[in-house]
């Protein structure tokens, strides 16, 4: 009953008569999480341009914490934005199959799409202590910095 009125409340219509209970995740399924708390590992993501290499993004992963993703330079904008999605999707992908962040990222160093995406730098993998580390290194990165 409602106070003011001695009227009954009213009843809940629709979507919203439904209990749906608590469906709180922290990511949605078929997806790494974004959000490591320990040491990840990472590669750079380049592609051959007009003098050499260059630099396209980073692509990271932690298998302790199911976790993995791609940052992309800064220096390289506009190829570094349309390459993410293309990598975040072939991380996605592997994720809904199961695999480890680990295997996706065994898997992605054999893809190659030269100049539109770039391929993983398997020279260049390297340890950082948590993932702030990898976004301080591609926002400060440079197009020719590449090992």
């Amino acid at each position: 009953m409602n106070e003011r009125n001695n009227e009954s409340p009213r009843k809940s219509y629709g979507r919203w008569a439904e209990d749906m209970g608590n469906m709180i995740s922290a990511e949605p399924s078929g997806r790494y999480s974004h959000r490591p708390s320990d040491a990840v590992t990472f590669a750079r993501i380049v592609q051959d341009g007009i003098t050499g290499l260059e630099l396209v993004g980073f692509i990271w992963f932690s298998d302790a914490e199911h976790a993995a993703g791609y940052f992309p330079a800064d220096a390289n904008i506009p190829i570094s934005g349309n390459a993410g999605r293309v990598w975040s999707d072939e991380l996605n992908k592997r994720c809904a199959k199961g695999r480890t962040p680990s295997e996706a990222f065994a898997a992605l160093a054999l893809f190659d799409l030269g100049n539109r995406i770039g391929r993983i730098n398997v020279d260049s993998v390297q340890e950082a202590s948590n993932i702030e580390g990898v976004r301080v290194i591609a926002k400060s990165a440079g197009i020719d910095d590449v090992a």
